[in-house]
């Protein structure tokens, strides 16, 4: 049977990209529903036999009580010696034997059929009654665990938010020279104006433990609790006498432990409540000095409350109690650091936060990882039992036809048709039917990533990270993890035998081994080094790579080549030079970090193939496939999974292609190729509303009111089919949809229904535009070299001859003009909505792309040498029948050629 049609690779919830957190309940419950069916089936056949035993023994009854029936005096008994009489009761006999054979196959059937079958079902039941509930509970353990992060990753939100606004106030209050603030911590020698009233200690925040906040009263409860259920004693010392109310740090750790959530059932955590205590002046440390908490049985803590005080702690404000101290924390914080800036405590707050967000994170993904593991063996059990529960019933129904035939001679012929049918019952197929009618999808995890407000989520893992973001954040064109995980293979594996090496990326690795050591992987890239990796297995490593490949966002390949990839493969009769040349072509479109990192995979992968050749037997291709059924699928997969490419084959025979003509797919035209692409994302067209060019009958766009913009918009889309978004429309900001929007900008035409004079005219009002990627040495941006008038006689003299090409254009006419447009001296053009602030060009020179305004340059051309302002003018032809706009550029004669941009298209 197929791997990957197996339960543990096809029970999976599908993919959903928009959730964080993953849904393993939607295949769990497929594969649950149709087990459920199982247990019916058995319940089915058990009454079927139960059935058929009644039947047999009110038979078998029947013919005995047929068999002992009275002979009538008149008929029979009236002659002793008739032959008649002799065969008449030579046949009740026989229906006497013949009961009695019912009656012992009613006997057989229960002891040799129905209870082996009776328990059989009840241990099927069991089992899966069981495994249901473990992996529920686990479910549940995860779902709970996932809301605590939600509400962790919220507040540490909130908490950066309000520390980042608290530093600007900070930074505006320094700025304008005001008065200083003064720290609302009252003190002895000067007392506030206003005493604060009792209400507002019980209404304020005054102390934080943990990450919760107490306001007076809730403070008061809680101490209550604590002094309740701490023991007290009192302690001596020499010196100073003795001292009542004082309790072990052990004692007060302990209770924090289990009784504050904060704390997160550690020791570590009880002490940094405690210490949190000691700074507010709650406890104060009387058997040593200093003031640090211990949870030791030999550091003993003094209560500021006395054990009389039955009031509530606001009064103790003018009793010098423990208020005094509190007054402020509003200020300081619960570190008891005095007159620290709000924005410092703050700032303390959002790290604390940061802290427990992390942590949180971490718990779900082991969660995450530990489910995944319990999932995987549930689905073995699963299918086991399924496959065991049909071999069961095909051997019952054999023992059944056994039974009948040894028991009835005259039903041989019944029985032997009923071994035939069973004997034609293959289990394997059958499990394999309902993976095939009921599979929700396959093995795909989905880490959770703890996402810093500040850089993202590349910085601090690894794993699940997505490729761009972290090759990014790390500064290196293939992912460390990969690059030092492929060295240490190909160095743990120098000794290997040629089996062996065979075997590296072949040998499935039990899930909870690859987990252990992504677990210890799983940082920032800059910790992952060639030392870190050398203890590890060549075989548990190359493991470990599928699982990093299995958890990125996306696919190596990206989904965007699936279909691609499938047409390419749908014809068989293809020249194979051919199908590899349009391989290089799509390979070439991919991002710089997929095509760089599937290089070096592949190239990897190569070398493995050449090094275990057979020499007698070249052609011998069987690990290359082996490796293409491994890796094929991870590598690339569709989008959305559904029964209609389950069977795909096209991601193996891609792989495979890849692997055995590496040197000709990643050939250096395909690299040069590749970074061809990567400069033709760079461009993006110029929004019409963006350009201070005066079209009549169009309103300016100085003066573009919303609904003029809103015309403008229609009438540029049916001129170049290039849509002008809005600004305040909210667009995709998936990178993917970026890398489609250009590439299908770059491949597309100037517009359906244009002749060639109006498409030059539109492109070259639109212009284009490159983005930071190509930055001068003197300038913080390009400045391109653009040449006369006179040098537009041929194609190469184009400035965009290098990546376009572009044909030369056709003679002027008096209905398509071209005029040349000089540099613009100074433009700046708002980034899509969907796309961050690019520096742009346009010309000599063009500022940085800032703020929601864009700053308008008028555009001058210089003919005959002088300056004139440009005006296109433009009519616009609606023809009904066709349903098409035709635009028509004209302008005066006698104006030289225009600078072709995008002629060739």
């Amino acid at each position: 049977m197929s791997p990957y049609l197996r339960f543990e690779s096809s029970f999976w919830s599908p993919q959903s990209p928009s959730a964080t957190i993953p849904d393993f309940s939607v295949g769990l419950n497929v594969l649950h529903q149709k087990i459920a069916q199982s247990r019916v089936e058995n319940e089915e056949i058990i009454a079927f036999l139960k059935d058929r035993v009644a039947v047999e023994e009110l038979y078998g009854a029947k013919l005995s009580e047929l068999s002992r029936t009275k002979g009538n005096p008149h008929g029979f008994l009236r002659d002793e010696g008739a032959g008649l009489r002799r065969s008449y009761e030579s046949l009740k006999e026989e229906s006497e034997e013949l009961g009695a054979g019912h009656k012992q196959l009613a006997v057989n059937i229960t002891e040799l059929v129905l209870k082996p079958l009776t328990r059989f079902t009840d241990d099927y039941k069991r089992k899966v009654t069981l495994g249901k509930a473990t992996v529920d509970q686990k479910l549940r353990q995860f779902e709970v665990l996932a809301k605590e992060m939600d509400k962790a990753r919220v507040h540490y939100t909130k908490k950066c938010r309000d520390a980042d606004a608290a530093e600007e106030n900070a930074l505006r209050t320094a700025s304008s020279e005001t008065t200083p603030v003064v720290s609302v911590t009252p003190t002895g020698s000067d007392p506030p104006d206003t005493p604060p009233s009792e209400e507002d200690y019980r209404t304020l925040p005054i102390l934080q433990l943990g990450d919760q906040q107490y306001t007076a009263a809730e403070l008061d409860a809680f101490l209550r609790r604590v002094r309740q259920a701490v023991p007290a004693t009192d302690y001596k010392t020499q010196l100073m006498g003795t001292y009542h109310n004082v309790s072990s740090g052990l004692d007060i750790a302990k209770w924090l432990q289990e009784n504050v959530s904060a704390a997160e059932n550690t020791l570590h955590g009880a002490e940094t409540l405690g210490q949190q205590l000691v700074g507010a002046g709650i406890i104060k440390l009387v058997s040593a000095r200093g003031a640090k908490f211990q949870a030791s049985a030999t550091a003993w803590y003094q209560w500021k409350l006395r054990d009389d005080d039955a009031t509530s702690m606001a009064s103790t404000v003018k009793m010098g109690g423990i208020f005094e101290r509190l007054g402020s924390i509003g200020t300081n914080g619960a570190n008891g650091l005095e007159h620290e800036p709000t924005y410092k405590r703050v700032r303390k707050e959002a790290e604390r936060a940061d802290e427990a967000y992390r942590n949180s994170v971490k718990r779900v993904d082991g969660m995450r990882l530990s489910l995944e593991q319990t999932l995987f063996a549930h689905f073995q059990e699963m299918e086991h039992a399924e496959f065991d529960r049909i071999n069961f019933i095909k051997q019952v129904f054999i023992d059944l036809a056994a039974t009948m035939s040894n028991t009835i001679p005259a039903a041989k012929a019944i029985c032997d048709r009923m071994v035939v049918y069973q004997e034609a019952l293959r289990p394997e197929h059958d499990v394999q039917f309902i993976v095939e009618q009921y599979r929700t999808g396959g093995f795909s995890p989905k880490p959770i990533l703890y996402e810093n407000y500040y850089h993202g989520s590349a910085i601090d893992q690894t794993f699940g990270v997505s490729i761009e973001d972290i090759t990014r954040a790390s500064r290196t064109s293939v992912p460390k993890i990969v690059t030092e995980a492929l060295t240490a293979i190909e160095q743990g594996s120098e000794k290997f035998t040629i089996d062996e090496k065979k075997l590296i990326w072949t040998t499935p690795i039990p899930l909870d081994k690859v987990h252990a050591v992504r677990t210890d992987l799983n940082s920032g890239s800059e910790s992952i080094t060639a030392d870190r990796l050398r203890p590890f297995d060549s075989l548990l490593l190359a493991g470990v790579l599928r699982l990093y490949f299995r958890e990125l966002p996306e696919c190596l390949l990206t989904v965007e080549l699936y279909d691609a990839a499938k047409i390419l493969y749908s014809s068989n009769d293809q020249d194979e030079d051919l199908r590899l040349a349009s391989i290089s072509n799509l390979i070439a479109t991919l991002p710089s970090p997929n095509f760089n990192t599937l290089d070096a995979l592949i190239a990897h992968l190569h070398r493995i193939v050449k090094e275990t050749a057979d020499p007698e037997n070249p052609d011998d291709d069987t690990l290359v496939t082996s490796l293409s059924q491994s890796l094929g699928p991870i590598l690339l997969r569709p989008r959305v999974e559904a029964p209609v490419n389950i069977h795909d084959k096209h991601p193996h025979r891609l792989l495979k292609d890849l692997i055995r003509r590496h040197d000709f797919v990643f050939s250096d035209a395909t690299r040069k190729s590749h970074q061809e692409n990567l400069r033709r994302r760079s461009f993006v067209p110029l929004k019409a509303t963006d350009s201070t060019i005066s079209i009549p009958g169009l309103p300016s766009p100085q003066r573009t009111s919303a609904d003029d913009r809103a015309s403008l918009e229609a009438a540029a889309y049916a001129a170049g089919n290039l849509a002008v978004h809005p600004a305040s429309g909210a667009q995709p900001s998936d990178k993917s949809v970026k890398r489609r929007s250009l590439l299908t900008f770059m491949s597309r035409g100037g517009g359906a229904g244009l002749d060639d004079g109006a498409k030059r005219g539109v492109n070259s009002v639109l212009g284009i535009i490159t983005n930071r990627s190509s930055t001068s040495s003197d300038s913080p941006l390009p400045t391109p070299v653009r040449p006369s008038a006179d040098s537009y006689t041929t194609p190469s003299s184009s400035i965009l001859s290098p990546i376009m090409s572009p044909s030369p254009p056709p003679p002027a006419t008096p209905t398509s003009p071209i005029i040349p447009i000089p540099p613009r001296p100074k433009s700046s053009v708002v980034p899509e909505d969907d796309e961050e602030p690019y520096e742009k060009t346009f010309g000599a020179q063009a500022l940085k792309a800032r703020g929601e305004e864009a700053m308008r340059a008028k555009a001058e051309v210089k003919v005959e040498e002088k300056k004139e302002e440009m005006v296109v003018k433009e009519k616009v032809e609606v023809n009904e029948e066709k349903k098409e706009v035709e635009m028509k550029v004209e302008a005066d004669e006698g104006e030289p050629e225009l600078d072709p941009f995008f002629a060739d298209e």
